[in-house]
């Protein structure tokens, strides 16, 4: 039984990891932000991002839901987060095209457990739009704990 625990909350800690998306008219965005240690040090030496921990790693895509097969789009992404005490950081993402593929990177570093609140500013076609959304990161070396299940985001009004 403690096994089987233990792996349902091994589960649900790594799904709060996923893309989550937001519609803006014809605009879908998809974001996540994930520890850099998440990812292999093969794909990291390629991206150029730091693989530590206390480091996080967020991922924009922006795609256009009017035309067919939702191609990504070229769009102006910058935003910010806010600690809970007020601390405030400015993100820079930077464009990544794989193929027809079109994804913005942010890496920045956080403390080894905090709240966020995350405000990413899209500009499409001279339009704006504001994607804001909380989320608690941890290190990866933080002893897991039900705490972990505040990791997926929530949208703020």
């Amino acid at each position: 039984m403690k096994y089987l625990l233990s792996v349902i909350l091994l589960l649900i800690s790594q799904l709060s990891y996923a893309d989550h998306s937001h519609q803006f008219e014809q605009l879908e965005v998809r974001y996540s932000v994930i520890p850099t240690t998440f990812i292999s040090d093969k794909i990291a030496a390629s991206y150029g991002i730091k693989r530590k921990q206390c480091y996080a790693l967020m991922k924009v895509s922006v795609f256009n839901t009017e035309q067919a097969g939702k191609p990504s789009l070229n769009t102006k992404i910058n935003g910010k987060m806010f600690s809970g005490l007020g601390e405030k950081k400015r993100l820079r993402f930077r464009r990544i095209q794989e193929g027809y593929k079109i994804y913005y990177l942010a890496q920045f570093k956080h403390p080894p457990q905090a709240e966020f609140k995350f405000v990413v500013n899209i500009h499409h076609q001279n339009k704006p739009h504001q994607l804001k959304f909380d989320q608690t990161l941890f290190s990866d070396n933080e002893p897991f704990s039900a705490s972990a299940l505040l990791l997926y985001p929530q949208r703020l009004s």
